[in-house]
């Protein structure tokens, strides 16, 4: 229980000091930071979209029966 005391009021006591310095990097650095992972995130979005669009096609086009050729199993391929 004295832990938990000394913790809550060693918290407040960090909170009330550096309260300044926590509102100023929340104010000039986490735009840029926000908007950094926002650009990171739809090159990822692009990258990924693009993977799977190609993966799809690959796919369709490998699966699509008309395309493969036909094979007779007593007299080979027509």
């Amino acid at each position: 229980m004295l832990g938990f005391v000394f913790g809550a009021v060693a918290g407040a006591v960090a909170a009330t000091y550096w309260h300044r310095d926590l509102s100023n990097f929340r104010e000039q650095h986490l735009p840029r930071l926000r908007r950094q992972t926002a650009e990171k995130l739809e090159a990822a979005e692009r990258t990924i979209v693009g993977a799977v669009s190609k993966a799809s096609t690959e796919a369709r086009a490998r699966l699509r029966p008309e395309d493969r050729p036909r094979t007779d199993r007593v007299t080979g391929p027509r």
